[in-house]
């Protein structure tokens, strides 16, 4: 699959999604928008929010254990991010 035809599908499906995923954002991640906060705080808080909501979707531990959830965090916290904005979602997206 061409990247040109991965960035269309993922233009559609943002599209079809975005109000949902910024419902469930809000409710779970709401204090990431407080910018006055330290970086660790935000960051427990976030683990928490994460696995709350794995678990209210009831993806943990059946899909996915706590323990994956926790490297998976941990390595996007690491990573250089994006915005991709093209579809009225400010969806992040890892840089390769």
């Amino acid at each position: 699959m061409s990247p040109l035809v991965k960035d269309e599908l993922m233009e559609l499906v943002l599209k079809d999604t975005s109000q949902t995923l910024l419902v469930v954002y809000e409710t779970y991640f709401q204090h990431e928008m407080n910018k006055f906060e330290s970086v660790e705080k935000l960051t427990k808080q976030s683990q928490k929010a994460l696995f709350d909501l794995l678990k209210a979707f009831d993806l943990c531990p059946d899909v996915i254990n706590k323990s994956a959830a926790f490297k998976i965090m941990m390595s996007c916290l690491k990573k250089t991010f994006c915005t991709y904005t093209e579809v009225g979602l400010s969806a992040v997206l890892l840089k390769h």
